[in-house]
């Protein structure tokens, strides 16, 4: 199902789509209700990837999903929506329903904080390739990395509890005319 919409979001980039209207985005988003997958302008089919947030708890999602719309964004929703719809709107609501794939990577990728951190420090930009956006075990490795001292200065063996190497004389190196370097 969400490979419905990235083949159209490939689609409507190509010459006679909306490509225009892609130029400016930051992350793509295919959604089936179910689940979903992101990838940015130019990923080609089988690298979009869904996502996998490990550090928002289960229960938090629960409660984010859980939270009904106020009245005021209720009525703009629902304002040209015929009676039946209203109803429907209400049963749904008020029951409770487990979160799913979708929700996973809506609350993960597009919470305000989240969403800002990806796109400044995890969304790429490279002149052959276009946008690359990162994976998520990309993105949980530099933020495990940012926040754990041993990692952020490269000494990960003392995590695992293994002795750091012997640090060896540096080579000896000499200058060859035209400029480089050379180790003997």
């Amino acid at each position: 199902m969400e490979e419905d919409g990235i083949i159209q979001h490939l689609r409507n980039q190509i010459g006679d789509g909306i490509e225009d209207l892609y130029a400016y985005s930051q992350l793509l988003l295919a959604i089936s209700g179910v689940d979903g997958r992101y990838g940015t302008t130019d990923t080609k089919k089988k690298f979009w990837s869904s996502w996998r947030e490990e550090t928002i708890p289960e229960a938090e999602r629960s409660q984010v999903k859980a939270t009904p719309l106020c009245a005021v964004q209720r009525a703009a929703i629902l304002a040209d929506r015929p009676s039946w719809a209203l109803k429907d709107c209400d049963r749904f609501y008020g029951a409770e329903v487990l979160v799913t794939g979708q929700d996973r990577l809506l609350i993960s990728l597009l919470r305000p904080d989240g969403f800002m951190d990806f796109t400044r420090r995890f969304l790429f930009f490279d002149r052959k390739l276009a946008k690359i956006a990162a994976r998520y075990q990309q993105v949980q490795g530099a933020k495990a990395k940012d926040c754990h001292p041993k990692i952020a200065n490269g000494d990960s063996l003392a995590l695992r509890g293994l002795p750091a190497p012997i640090p060896s004389a540096p080579p000896k190196s000499r200058l060859h005319p035209i400029g480089t370097f050379d180790t003997l």
